[in-house]
């Protein structure tokens, strides 16, 4: 695996939120990944916290629909992609202002399968991250993660 991924995931896996960024609070800052990074700023944090968050529910991407799911595993399902779609954004983030934008793809993949272990106690996980509307929620959080990092110097 290539170092400067190495290096986004070793940031990105140190935060200590045990929510969603849009509801977490350090200090100065309503909205935070608790990610020690110079480069990522309150502001930053603010933005892509709300951005996670506001874009979840977004129809566009499809529905949350799972053959079989009770209403509990669908919020189970809607939480792991919140988290995991919060982590592609700030690692997009992270590894663009790393120089390393051609590798978004790469971590994006290493992000979901660590996911795989991370949410194992969650229902149908695999399914979960494989859907059409997870696939696509990835997408623009991968996107927005490396847009910001352009835009936001």
């Amino acid at each position: 695996m290539d170092n400067l991924i190495l290096k986004t995931l070793q940031l990105v896996y140190s935060s200590k939120r045990m929510m969603p960024a849009h509801f977490c609070s350090d200090g100065d800052r309503n909205q935070t990944f608790f990610i020690d990074f110079k480069d990522l700023t309150k502001e930053d944090d603010h933005i892509m916290a709300s951005e996670s968050w506001g874009h979840l529910g977004d129809k566009s991407f499809g529905n949350y629909e799972i053959n079989g799911f009770t209403e509990d595993q669908k919020e189970q399902q809607i939480h792991t992609e919140l988290i995991c779609g919060e982590n592609i954004m700030v690692g997009s983030f992270i590894l663009t202002k790393l120089g390393g934008e051609k590798l978004l793809d790469e971590l994006e993949k290493q992000i979901l399968k660590d996911s795989l272990s991370d949410f194992s106690e969650v229902s149908k996980i695999e399914e979960i991250l494989r859907t059409e509307r997870a696939k696509n929620y990835f997408k623009y959080c991968k996107d927005f993660g490396h847009h910001c990092a352009n835009i936001i110097k």
